[in-house]
C-alpha cells in the first residue's frame, strides 16, 4: 500500500474514533495531504490541546485492532445510502463519487466508512493541531510517515514553518496587516512584480490580458494558503486577484521559455507536459505556469498572480526584501 493510502486509511480511522469519542459530533470530511491527512467536522464543544492528547491515545488504541476490520467494496450510490444511514449525512454530501462507481469501503463494527483497506498497518503519526475557522466547524491535522526517523524530520520542518510561510513572512516585513490587507508597502512590491510580469511578456512580443479568472478557459490556478493559521484573505488570492495571461499570436511559445525564470528557485518543481508545478517544504506543490494551445494560438502564464509570485519569492527569500526584490528582477528580465 502506497504512503497515500495508508494516509487515506488513517484519515477514515481518526473520523471514526472521533466520532464514537464524542457523542453529537458530526463527520464533514477527510482526506490525505502531502504530510498526512486531515479531518473536518461539526462539534458544539471548545476543544483545545488536551483533546488532542486524548483523541492521540484512542487512535493508537484502534490502530492495534485494524487487523479486525471488514474490508467491503460497494457501488457509490449504495455507499452513500449506507452513509446516511449511519447518521453520516454532512459526509455524504462531501463524497464525489458517482453512483456507479465502485467504492473501497472498512467496516469497524457497525461504522462504515470509505477507505482503502490495509493489514499490518503500523505508521508513525503526530496530531499537529486542532483549529475553528467557523464557529461549530473543526478541523484537525496530523502528519503520518511509515518510518520514524522521515517524521521526525518533518516534525523538525514544522515547528520553523513560518520562516517559509508567505503571510507571516509578508507580515513581519511590513508588507500586510494581520487580518491580510495590503499596506503601501506592499502594494508597491505587487505593482513592482506586475510590470516585471509585463516586461518578461512585452520582450517576446505578448499581448497582456487582465481579468478575473473565468474569463479565461480551465482555471489557471486554484491557490491555497500553505498554512491554515493566518492565510492571505482569500479574496486576493482568488477570483478578485488580477491574473496575467500573455497572448502568443504566433504559437511558437513553448513550456519551456515560460518556465524558464522558475529554474531560479531552489524550491522543489514538478513538470507535466503543459505546467509547472512549484512547491513548498511540506510537499504541498501549486500550479505556477501554464500554456493553453488553441487554433493555432498560444496563451501563457508566467505567474497565475503578481500575489502568487510574491509568496513564491517570500518563501525563497524567507522574507529579506532586498533579495526578493533582486531575485524578482532575475527572473524577470530572464532572457531565453
Amino acid at each position: 500500500m502506497t504512503l497515500q493510502g495508508q494516509r487515506d486509511f488513517f484519515a477514515a480511522l481518526t473520523g471514526f474514533t472521533l466520532i464514537n469519542m464524542f457523542k453529537g459530533l458530526l463527520l464533514v470530511s477527510y482526506k490525505a495531504l502531502p504530510y498526512g491527512f486531515q479531518v473536518e467536522f461539526v462539534y458544539k464543544g471548545k476543544l483545545d490541546q488536551t483533546f488532542l492528547t486524548l483523541l492521540e491515545d484512542a487512535l493508537a488504541v484502534n490502530l492495534r485492532s485494524t487487523d479486525d476490520v471488514y474490508p467491503m467494496t460497494m457501488m457509490g450510490g449504495n455507499a452513500l445510502m449506507l452513509l446516511e444511514h449511519q447518521g453520516h449525512g454532512l459526509f455524504a454530501e462531501s463524497l464525489s463519487f458517482g453512483k456507479k462507481e465502485l467504492v473501497e469501503m472498512v467496516k469497524w463494527g457497525d461504522t462504515a466508512l470509505p477507505a482503502p483497506h490495509l493489514e499490518g498497518f503500523s505508521p508513525q503519526f503526530k496530531l499537529l493541531h486542532i483549529q475553528e475557522p467557523k464557529k461549530g466547524l473543526w478541523r484537525l491535522e496530523g502528519a503520518l510517515f511509515t518510518e520514524k526517523k522521515d517524521l521526525k524530520d518533518f516534525l523538525k520542518v514544522y515547528a520553523n514553518r513560518k520562516k517559509s510561510d508567505p503571510f507571516y513572512l509578508a507580515s513581519g516585513a511590513g508588507l500586510v496587516t494581520a487580518e491580510g490587507l495590503f499596506l503601501p508597502k506592499g502594494v508597491a512590491l505587487l505593482e513592482s512584480i506586475r510590470k516585471g510580469e509585463e516586461h518578461f511578456w512585452g520582450k517576446r512580443g505578448f499581448v497582456k490580458v487582465y481579468g478575473r479568472s473565468e474569463l479565461f478557459p480551465d482555471k489557471a490556478f486554484a491557490c491555497t494558503p500553505v498554512f491554515d493559521d493566518k492565510p492571505f484573505s482569500t479574496h486576493l488570492l482568488d477570483a478578485d486577484s488580477p491574473r496575467l495571461w500573455a497572448f502568443d499570436k504566433k504559437g511558437a511559445t513553448t513550456l519551456k521559455e515560460v518556465i524558464g525564470p522558475f529554474r531560479l528557485l531552489k524550491a522543489a518543481q514538478k513538470e507535466t507536459p503543459d505546467s509547472l508545478f512549484v512547491g513548498d517544504l511540506l510537499g504541498s506543490f501549486y500550479e505556477t505556469a501554464r500554456i493553453i494551445k488553441s487554433k493555432g494560438t498560444v496563451a501563457a502564464s508566467l505567474f497565475a498572480s503578481p500575489l502568487q509570485a510574491l509568496a513564491l519569492l517570500l518563501q525563497e527569500t524567507e522574507g529579506h526584501l532586498e533579495h526578493l526584490e533582486r531575485l524578482a528582477k532575475e527572473m524577470f528580465e530572464f532572457s531565453s
